[in-house]
């Protein structure tokens, strides 16, 4: 009899522990790949249903931004305001609308966004630079 309050006990306390997520990491914010334009900082804010990406130049050289495309699986992210000038060492925010509550995304979710970057360097060569970006999603975040 005492076995079984026991095991009944440790059910219970496991039972809780799972249900209120109190073994489960924080989501570690991060990125990989880019080269050229690097991400800085980002946020997705799922008040506003963006992802917002900080890109600093690390070229020697200045170059123009044409456009910043993401997926966030499924949804593909259109930027808004492309076309910017950067030299050296400045940095530029892309604002990408990715509409996170139709892809199931809620404050906290983990969220992997892949981005491309084009860019035209001061020769006027064209490149891109890929990588991506992920983190939790946020109640309201911008940079």
């Amino acid at each position: 009899m005492n076995y079984g309050v026991v095991v009944f006990i440790v059910l219970l306390l496991f039972l809780f522990i799972w249900q209120y997520d109190l073994l489960v990491p924080p989501v570690a914010r991060g990125y990989t790949g880019f080269l050229g334009l690097v991400p800085h900082d980002w946020a997705a804010s799922s008040a506003d249903e963006r992802v917002y990406v900080s890109f600093i130049n690390d070229l020697d050289e200045p170059v123009v931004v044409d456009y910043v495309n993401g997926s966030l699986d499924p949804i593909v992210c259109e930027q808004i305001e492309p076309g910017f000038y950067l030299d050296p060492g400045d940095s530029y925010v892309a604002f990408l609308n990715c509409s996170l509550s139709s892809g199931g995304y809620g404050v906290g979710d983990y969220y992997r966004v892949d981005i491309v970057v084009g860019y035209t360097s001061d020769s006027g060569l064209e490149h891109t630079s890929f990588g991506e970006v992920h983190g939790p999603v946020e109640g309201k975040a911008t940079i």
